[in-house]
C-alpha cells in the first residue's frame, strides 16, 4: 500500500567553464576544436586512452565512439563515422576534436570557446541532464542554483544538494553507469530519463523534469524500470483517439491523457484515481498497466477515460512538504480532473464517473465529499481497503512473516520485518496526533500518517447516495477479500451499490493461477476483458 519510494534529488550548473590550456583557437583553424576528454567527462562519459592504437574511446550511455589521432574517420557503435577534421594533440598532449563532430557523435548540442569553456544550448535538456548528473557525481554543487527554477530552489538549497549523491550511493553504490537517455515531452514538462546500471546488475532511472524555460523543476527516482507489458487483445487503438490534457492548477499542474471513442459524442467518461505510491497515468507496476488496459478497453465500449500522472510522480520533491496529506496527494487532483472534463465538448457532463484503485478506491468517499457541486454521477472502487491504512499494512507484513517462515527464511530477516511492524504501531499510539507528532518518526511524513489515521471509507459512504460499483479480486495478497465483506456489511442499508468478486484476480486485477505473493507482479499480464465489460455495463446502465 503506502509504498515509500525514495526520491533522488540532484542539481548542478551548466555554466562552469572548462578552460583549454594553450588551446588551438578559431583563428588557427577553420572550425572550433574542443578538448575531447574534459568535454566528454563533463557529460558523464567514460573516456579511456588506448596507447597502442593512439586512440581514445568515449562511452556515453548507448554510444561508444572511438577516435584515433590524425585520422579523419572514427567509429561510432562499431560503424564508420567520418569526422570533419582529424583529431590532433596540442603541446600539453590534450586531444582536440571538432565541435561539430563532437556534437553529432554524442547527440548533444553544446558550444565551446577558450574563455567560457563548454556551454549547453538552452533547449537541449537531454545534455543538461547528462551534465547535471556528471557534475553531481563529481561533487561540484557550487553553481547548482543556476539550473533550478525558483520553485525547486526553495526545496533544494546547496546543503541539501550535497546530500543527494550520498542518498543515491546508499541505495546503489557509487559506480553506476549510464545505459541510455530517453526524452519525452508533455504539456507540463520536458522529461529526461537517465537509466543507470550498477556492477551488481541493478537498474534504476532518474527522471529530470524541465520547465518551459529549460530550468529544472523536479527530479524523481524510479526503481521499477523494465517492463514486459503487452497491450490486451481487446484494445483496438483504431477505435479511439488520445488527447493530451493538463489537470490541476499551478504550481502542481499534471500531464494527462483523455481517451475518446471515435464518432460523435457525447460520451460518458471515467476518471482513474491511482493507488499508493508515485504512480504514472497507466499505473505501471511490473508487467502490468491496469489503467492503460481500462482506458483502451472502456474506449472500445463507447466510454471515454481520463488518466493522469499522480502529483507525487510528477513532483516528487516539490510535493513533499510538512503538512502534505491525502487531500493534496489524491483528492484535490481527482476533483480537478472532474472539473476539467466539463470543458470537453465530446463529454456527457451528466455522466462523469470516478474509478479508484486500492488507496484511490478507499478514498472514493472522500472524493465524493469534495465534489461539492455534485458533478460525479457514480463511482467504482477496485481492491479498496475497508479499514485504516496502518492496520492494513500491519496485516500485510504479518502475512509476509507467515509466508517467509513457511519458506524457511532466516529469523534474522524476519526480525527486521517485525521491527517495521512496530514502526506502524506507533501510528496507533493515542499520545500522538497530527498536532503532536513523534519526534523521530521512521516512516516518512508523520503528518500524512496521523492525518489519515483510523480512516474508514465505509463509515463515510454509509451517508452518501452516489451509486457505487465495488469490485474485488479474490487472489489479492494486499487487500484480501474480507475487505469486500466489510463494504457489503456496512453499506447493507443502501440499495444502489453493486458488488463483484473475481476468483483468480490479484491486487492488480490480473489473473494468476497460484496464491499471490506480489512476486508475480513482474509477469506480463492484463486486466481480463470481462472486468472491462462489467464496468462498461454498469456505466451504461446509469443513463
Amino acid at each position: 500500500m503506502k509504498n515509500r519510494f525514495v526520491n533522488a534529488m540532484l542539481a548542478a550548473s551548466v555554466l562552469s567553464a572548462l578552460i583549454l590550456p594553450a588551446s588551438i583557437s578559431a583563428e588557427d583553424t577553420k572550425e572550433v576544436l574542443v578538448p575531447l576528454r574534459s568535454s566528454a567527462e563533463a557529460l558523464g562519459a567514460d573516456v579511456q586512452w588506448l596507447p597502442s592504437d593512439k586512440a581514445i574511446r568515449v562511452s556515453l550511455g548507448d554510444k561508444e565512439w572511438r577516435v584515433q589521432l590524425n585520422q579523419s574517420q572514427s567509429t561510432l557503435n562499431g560503424g564508420a563515422f567520418n569526422l570533419s577534421s582529424a583529431p590532433v594533440q596540442n603541446k600539453e598532449l590534450v586531444t582536440l576534436v571538432s565541435l561539430a563532430s563532437f556534437n553529432k557523435a554524442l547527440a548533444v548540442d553544446v558550444d565551446w570557446n577558450s574563455t567560457d569553456g563548454i556551454n549547453i544550448e538552452h533547449a537541449d535538456t537531454r545534455t543538461k541532464a547528462l551534465y547535471f548528473m556528471a557534475r553531481m557525481k563529481q561533487g561540484k554543487f557550487e553553481n547548482a542554483e543556476q539550473l533550478l527554477n525558483s520553485s525547486l530552489k526553495v526545496k533544494l538549497p546547496i546543503e541539501q544538494l550535497s546530500l543527494m549523491p550520498i542518498k543515491i550511493g546508499s541505495l546503489f553504490g557509487t559506480s553506476w553507469t549510464l545505459l541510455k537517455a530517453d526524452s519525452n515531452q508533455s504539456l507540463v514538462h520536458r522529461n529526461e530519463r537517465l537509466v543507470y546500471k550498477t556492477p551488481q546488475g541493478a537498474v534504476f532511472a532518474l527522471e529530470l523534469r524541465f520547465d518551459k524555460q529549460g530550468l529544472l523543476d523536479d527530479i524523481g527516482l524510479v526503481t521499477d524500470v523494465s517492463s514486459n507489458y503487452k497491450a490486451p487483445s481487446y484494445d483496438h487503438p483504431d477505435q479511439y483517439i488520445e488527447k493530451e490534457v493538463v489537470i490541476g492548477q499551478s504550481p502542481f499542474q499534471l500531464p494527462g491523457v483523455l481517451t475518446l471513442p471515435k464518432g460523435e459524442g457525447k460520451f460518458p467518461v471515467v476518471v482513474l484515481v491511482h493507488g499508493s505510491g508515485p504512480n504514472d497515468r497507466d499505473e505501471s507496476i511490473g508487467g502490468s498497466k491496469m489503467f492503460r488496459d481500462l482506458a483502451g478497453g472502456l474506449a472500445n465500449k463507447g466510454i471515454a477515460v481520463l488518466r493522469y500522472d499522480k502529483r507525487t510522480r510528477e513532483y516528487p520533491i516539490r510535493s513533499d512538504f510538512p503538512k502534505f496529506t491525502v487531500k493534496e496527494e489524491t483528492i484535490d487532483d481527482a476533483i480537478y480532473a472532474v472539473q476539467a472534463l466539463k470543458a470537453e465538448e465530446k463529454i456527457d457532463t451528466s455522466q462523469i464517473y470516478v474509478l479508484g484503485h486500492s488507496q484511490g478506491g478507499m478514498l472514493i468517499p472522500r472524493i465524493l465529499e469534495a465534489d461539492t457541486d455534485k458533478s460525479i454521477a457514480g463511482a467504482m472502487l477496485m481492491a479498496a481497503p475497508s479499514g485504516s491504512l496502518e492496520d492494513l499494512v500491519i496485516k500485510q507484513y504479518e502475512g509476509a512473516i507467515e509466508r517467509y517462515r513457511a519458506a524457511g527464511v532466516p529469523e534474522s530477516a524476519i526480525a527486521q520485518i517485525e521491527q517495521v511492524i512496530q514502526y506502524y504501531k506507533i501510528i496507533k499510539d493515542p499520545q500522538y496526533s497530527k498536532d503532536n507528532l513523534p519526534q523521530q518518526f521512521p516512516l516518512g511524513n508523520a503528518y500524512w500518517w496521523y492525518d489519515f489515521r483510523n480512516y474508514s471509507g465505509p463509515e463515510i459512504a454509509k451517508k452518501q447516495q452516489v451509486p457505487l460499483f465495488i469490485a474485488q479480486g479474490e487472489n489479492d495478497v494486499q487487500v484480501d477479500k474480507s475487505n469486500l465483506d466489510v463494504w457489503k456489511q456496512d453499506l447493507a442499508g443502501r440499495s444502489n451499490v453493486v458488488y463483484k468478486s473475481y476468483p483468480a484476480l490479484t491486487h492488480l486485477f490480473v489473473p494468476y493461477d497460484k496464491p499471490s505473493t506480489g512476486n508475480e507482479y513482474a509477469l506480463s499480464a492484463n486486466v481480463p476483458e470481462q472486468v472491462v465489460l462489467d464496468l462498461a455495463d454498469w456505466i451504461h446502465s446509469k443513463k
